[in-house]
């Protein structure tokens, strides 16, 4: 099942063509999380309008963050893969989806390979 992170509220804009809930999925940059986004019309009783929302999911559809190439298995591959997407500064490399490249995507990175037997 894929993992699931709370939803982020944004403020919408523009205009409201289905009467009130509208919905989209765009592809994240590593091609392997989806975020998915509804606007709800809400009413704000403060002042006493319609407003919209914009609900935004991301939804990761990796089971295991070392699996890069996505066949199940954590192999020499997902490294090569990996350590040149860290270089390069490329988002396959944010496995911890904090939208930072970082040192903890290592940590989290060589945890998960070790565990799926990738490191030997």
């Amino acid at each position: 099942m894929p993992a699931l992170d709370r939803a982020t509220r944004f403020e919408a804009t523009g205009p409201d063509r289905d009467g009130g809930c509208s919905a989209l999925a765009p592809a994240g940059p590593d091609g392997q999380t989806i975020y998915a986004a509804y606007i709800i019309r809400e009413f704000d009783s403060a002042a006493q309008d319609w407003k919209r929302n914009c609900f935004v999911r991301r939804i990761s559809a990796r089971s295991c963050v070392a699996d890069l190439n996505l066949n199940s298995l954590a192999d020499p591959g997902d490294f090569d893969s990996f350590v040149d997407a860290f270089v390069e500064e490329n988002p396959a490399a944010d496995v911890n989806l904090d939208a930072s490249i970082d040192g903890a995507d290592v940590d989290l990175f060589i945890e998960a390979y070790d565990e799926q037997g990738g490191g030997g």
